[in-house]
């Protein structure tokens, strides 16, 4: 309980209140009810803190499923609404909410229409809105480039390294395409699929033998290490991503930090700091 306080509430005791400056930031990201993920989440806001240390921080997740469930776990998060209510109560004239989303998708939209709602019954309010990782094609190279240099030794050992994204029915799901083209511009080793879109695991397969891998390393296009992480990734069953390599003849590595979890997107700075840049670029907005 102490770690969710500290990953969901506030970044710190020291963040409180801000100094007059009457601004706040809300986080947005789906959420998970999953421990392992309230330690990036604990980053990420550290990461924004460091550039704007003055404001006040608060979370919300979009996901009323995750919600439901760890409110039965005695863990209380904030809906949108609620969490831009409570900021408008406390007298915030300016709310930054920056999404934590990879793409620009059903949950992010829902998360637009929750703003779009409080904008009209608070027209006082001067309200900012932060874009997802995946936003452009310069999001797309900059993600690229930053996971080739972390896998760069990998890379060159001729392994190769797949990234499981979420996938989605929405149109958005295109930039797990885009992304896994622009990848190819660094290495052909590195590949994108999604566990509920396009790419699928089977793209990923024909892909992966047109290599000539042996070895695959895997590691989630998603903002936390979550549930899809831990099962339709790393799982045991049979209709894992590990065990369909594993059953395909790959060596398989799942892709740890030091902590022994899963890592995430959440859990390189140079990309938090894309969300960061995110938020920057809405603040300039009129």
């Amino acid at each position: 309980m102490s770690l969710m306080a500290v990953a969901l509430v506030s970044c710190s005791g020291k963040n409180k209140e801000p100094e007059n400056t009457g601004e706040a930031t809300l986080l947005v990201t789906f959420g998970s009810s999953y421990e392992a993920p309230r330690a990036t989440y604990a980053e990420i806001e550290k990461t924004f803190v460091k550039s704007y240390p003055k404001q006040k921080y608060s979370w919300t997740y979009t996901s009323a499923f995750i919600r439901k469930k760890l409110a039965q776990q005695g863990i209380y998060i904030d809906a949108p609404d609620e969490a831009l209510e409570k900021l408008a109560r406390l007298g915030y004239k300016r709310i930054n909410v920056q999404s934590l989303h990879v793409i620009p998708g059903h949950e992010y939209y829902e998360m637009m229409d929750f703003v779009d709602k409080f904008k009209a019954a608070h027209s006082d309010i001067v309200v900012k809105i932060g874009a997802p990782l995946l936003s452009s094609d310069e999001d797309m190279r900059e993600v690229s480039d930053i996971l080739h240099t972390r896998f760069q030794s990998t890379l060159e050992k001729g392994e190769a390294v797949v990234f499981m994204g979420h996938g989605t029915d929405h149109d958005a799901n295109d930039r797990y395409d885009r992304i896994n083209r622009i990848m190819k511009d660094f290495s052909p080793l590195m590949i994108t699929g999604t566990v509920e879109g396009s790419p699928t695991i089977e793209d990923v397969m024909t892909e992966l033998a047109a290599t000539g891998a042996k070895t695959v390393t895997l590691m989630p296009l998603m903002s936390i290490a979550g549930d899809h992480a831990t099962n339709d990734m790393a799982g045991d069953e049979d209709d894992s991503w590990k065990s369909i390599l594993l059953k395909a003849g790959y060596t398989v590595k799942i892709d740890t930090l030091n902590n022994g979890n899963f890592s995430s997107l959440g859990d390189i700075e140079a990309i938090r700091k894309i969300w960061v840049k995110h938020m920057a670029t809405a603040l300039t907005r009129r």
